[in-house]
């Protein structure tokens, strides 16, 4: 495969919603979901493509396109925590940021200590070192504008919750041998050349985004004996 990692950094908050209604409470993602990259560069390429290149990029399933996930003070991505973990209900198993493997039962694997309650980690990531990531929402209240009169409308009161900038993430770009590689360098240059818009509301201030190339990496690469506090094994 010609695969290759994007690092994306948020030039403004961005709002990924956990679903596309247009009404009721809206929950923000704290990953960039893949499928947004996909339409960003689809945006981009689709006019200057033949029906069969834009079937091959976008749609054969040849290219796929990862979430972006979020990225550690020092560079290393950080994953999802399993379903299956679990700490004691009022214990802490985080300490300086670093997850404590003797803290935490998969309970798909053995039980916890007798009268104590386990409950589920959630809400988190974690690097091959062990570092707990923890994406933080911001929340802001906007308010519909009436252009008649130019003040807001009535009942018209609605929230963002979004990824601040300054966010980092990184997404991995899988891509079949069989693509041509000029498909896949204007692929790259349709994701890197220039700031991306992603998620809702890209007229009103939110979503641009930088994002640079690298060469691909794969779970757990460059993890080196010594270097971590505790290496937790996904």
């Amino acid at each position: 495969m010609n695969s290759f990692d994007l690092d994306i950094t948020l030039l403004e908050d961005a709002v990924f919603s956990e679903r596309t209604a247009t009404e009721g409470g809206h929950r923000g993602l704290n990953y960039i979901p893949g499928a947004t990259l996909l339409g960003a560069a689809a945006s981009r390429l689709y006019p200057s493509l033949t029906h069969q290149e834009a079937f091959d990029l976008f749609h054969s399933g040849r290219v796929r396109f990862g979430n972006g996930l979020p990225v550690d003070e020092d560079g290393e991505m950080a994953y999802p925590i399993p379903y299956c973990w679990h700490s004691l209900k009022g214990e802490t198993c985080v300490e300086d940021k670093i997850f404590q493997g003797e803290k935490i039962w998969n309970l798909s694997l053995e039980e916890p200590t007798k009268n104590k309650q386990p409950s589920q980690l959630r809400a988190c990531f974690v690097t091959a070192f062990g570092r707990e990531v923890k994406p933080e929402n911001n929340l802001r209240m906007k308010t519909s504008i009436n252009p008649a009169t130019g003040i807001a409308k009535e009942a018209a009161l609605f929230g963002y919750d979004a990824l601040p900038a300054g966010s980092r993430f990184r997404a991995s770009i899988g891509i079949d041998k069989d693509i041509r590689p000029e498909l896949m360098e204007s692929l790259r240059d349709a994701l890197t050349k220039h700031p991306l818009l992603l998620g809702r509301s890209r007229s009103a201030e939110y979503g641009r985004a930088m994002v640079v190339c690298r060469p691909f990496s794969e779970l757990g690469h460059g993890v080196e004996a010594g270097q971590a506090v505790q290496r937790v094994t996904l």
